[in-house]
């Protein structure tokens, strides 16, 4: 599944929040943690530390070294790269050169050497990057980074597209390594058919009644699908706009963990995921992994999955 796991760090507590599900999903995998800190690069004329190609590492500065020990502690391998230039590059570069599978970054933070804002870098990577993106929204004042997360349940977004349930394979393999349940979830608004007008003879409460049928049927399909695995699986119909009401579930449910595709298109429901995701890593205080469209493939990645 996951084998190489990249935390970007920036020595701000807001920016270390990522580093406890970074821990907790090496120890559960069974993988490596690379630890990364961009520096910048001093323009001509500024001080600053030396400058260098880009991805050419430095020596690891003692926070590193410290976290470093803190993960040798609990049997993980880890090793440690200060890597000069823009830290989104210096993220995707990275991720690349050492053959990481998953890049794990809270969304935002600041420290007084690096100055650069996570919020910003972490959408950078999240659209640019060619592997999964974990994005850990921190605790209000950088509080609680050193505990580990309190993961109960993954919400699994569906539209009914083969994109978005090849986000369900990883949410499975996730829940059996992790020891979660899943909760898959449909959302379904028939407000976006108000075009349609009255002369098509259907009423809001028939649309309404048919698209949460629909949905319905779909999600109970896929939960006594997954559930052959052995796994605890719940299926919701959520009623809304597919952002906020994926957002407000997942704050709704403690200890969750939001699994989706990047985007993904049903011919009945008709609403993108590549917006939604957006809307849902902006607005949720639940952890999000996005997993981009290029990544994911049809169902038959699901039966691969399980196979493992």
């Amino acid at each position: 599944m996951f084998n190489s796991l990249l935390v970007p760090l920036d020595g701000s507590p807001l920016a270390e929040a990522a580093l406890p599900y970074g821990l907790l999903l090496a120890e559960r995998l069974g993988a490596r943690l690379l630890l990364l800190q961009a520096q910048p690069v001093a323009a001509a004329g500024e001080e600053g530390p030396a400058p260098g190609r880009r991805g050419e590492q430095g020596a690891a500065s003692p926070y590193l070294e410290g976290l470093q020990r803190q993960a040798s502690a609990r049997g993980l391998a880890c090793k440690l790269a200060v890597v000069p230039g823009r830290p989104a590059e210096a993220i995707l570069d990275t991720a690349a050169s050492a053959r990481c599978d998953l890049i794990a970054m809270s969304t935002h933070g600041r420290s007084g050497f690096t100055r650069w804002v996570l919020g910003s870098v972490a959408d950078q990577v999240v659209h640019a990057a060619s592997v999964p993106v974990l994005l850990i929204r921190p605790a209000e004042g950088g509080a609680g980074k050193s505990e580990p997360p309190a993961l109960k349940k993954i919400v699994v977004p569906l539209d009914g597209s083969s994109l978005a349930e090849a986000a369900l394979a990883v949410a499975e393999r996730l829940a059996r390594a992790l020891g979660l349940s899943l909760l898959l979830v449909q959302a379904v608004d028939p407000r976006i058919y108000s075009y349609l007008g009255p002369e098509v003879g259907i009423s809001y409460q028939n649309i309404n009644t048919v698209l949460e049928r629909t949905a319905g049927d779909y999600l109970a399909l896929l939960a006594a699908d997954a559930a052959k695995s052995g796994l605890p699986v719940e299926s919701l119909v959520l009623h809304g706009l597919p952002g906020d009401s994926i957002s407000d579930v997942a704050r709704r449910t403690p200890g969750s963990l939001v699994v989706m595709s990047s985007h993904g298109r049903s011919g009945l429901s008709r609403w993108a995921l590549g917006s939604v995701a957006e809307k849902v890593v902006r607005d949720s205080s639940a952890p999000v992994l996005v997993l981009q469209s290029k990544l994911t493939g049809t169902p038959a990645s699901r039966q691969e999955g399980r196979a493992t």
